[in-house]
């Protein structure tokens, strides 16, 4: 078939390019941006053919495991850039086991409790390593961790007065949260606010009193969320704030409709993964951790 630009392009062609969203069909402005894309595209399937017969497409659920409980034996030295993340790496350990329907053994669950008892500081919320200043992602983490090992022991080393106290400085007359002291506010920072105080039973009001107005003004134009108002839509930033409003009973204060539709668009054509942002590249990273409550 011959495209509107005069050039021959076949339907397979136009099937795989997944630089536009589905819904323009056939029409396809061959710009240098799409030319780049079917490239890497045309490359990417040469390589991933090669290997299709090597490597088939299966979980490989036993040695994902192996590879899971090795984590809490011992890490290679490239890991050191993660030392502020020590609850994250327990949550995602913990939680890949969890899905996987994989028992957590015992001796996981203890180190589970003596690297995080570690991370909890004695003012309030936990950090990302022993010594560091408390963060509202490494509370997130370490507390989503916890519940994952489910046990007496693991819960009632959660300090709930203190995260409260913590969570209670955090907040911006806004309705925003920092992530930490004089850090940073985001859509990410509600989220986990919000959902380590739906975990641990902590009154939302007068709490998150504002957070679901701010939380609506972060939407943009396209549909999605950015981190905060004024910013780009992003997946990440997306899923936090929807489901931080969904958990404070509130998603009507956004714009369903043009989110569905933001949504739907950012799945790519050729891969069928999904963008964070317009224009990039699918990634894994774009699906969020499953909560655990």
């Amino acid at each position: 078939m011959e495209g509107s630009d005069g050039r021959s392009h076949s339907y397979r062609a136009l099937e795989r390019c997944h630089c536009l969203p589905f819904w323009m069909g056939e029409e396809m402005p061959w710009t240098k941006s799409t030319e780049a894309q079917w490239e890497t595209e045309e490359l990417c399937e040469k390589l991933y053919s090669s290997h299709a017969s090597i490597h088939p497409r299966h979980l490989k659920r036993k040695s994902l495991v192996r590879f899971m409980l090795r984590g809490f034996d011992s890490l290679p030295s490239s890991y050191s850039s993660l030392d502020s993340s020590h609850p994250w790496l327990c949550f995602w350990i913990l939680n890949g086991l969890r899905i996987l329907g994989e028992k957590i053994p015992d001796s996981v669950a203890k180190k589970t409790i003596s690297i995080l008892r570690a991370c909890q500081d004695p003012s309030g919320g936990f950090t990302g390593g022993p010594g560091q200043v408390s963060h509202l992602a490494a509370t997130y983490a370490a507390c989503m961790a916890l519940s994952c090992v489910g046990t007496e022991e693991a819960l009632s080393l959660i300090d709930k007065k203190g995260v409260r106290t913590f969570l209670y400085q955090m907040r911006r007359s806004s309705g925003a949260f920092t992530m930490n002291l004089d850090g940073e506010e985001d859509t990410r920072a509600v989220y986990c606010a919000v959902s380590v105080a739906v975990l641990l039973n902590i009154p939302l009001r007068p709490l998150f009193d504002l957070s679901p107005f701010w939380l609506a003004d972060c939407q943009t134009y396209e549909g999605g969320f950015g981190a905060v108002p004024g910013c780009e839509a992003h997946g990440g930033y997306t899923y936090c704030a929807l489901a931080a409003l969904y958990l404070l009973e509130k998603p009507m204060l956004c714009d369903l409709r043009s989110l569905v539709r933001w949504l739907s668009a950012r799945q790519t054509r050729y891969e069928g993964g999904f963008q964070a942002i317009d224009r990039f590249s699918p990634s894994i990273l774009t699906i969020p951790d499953e909560p655990t409550w």
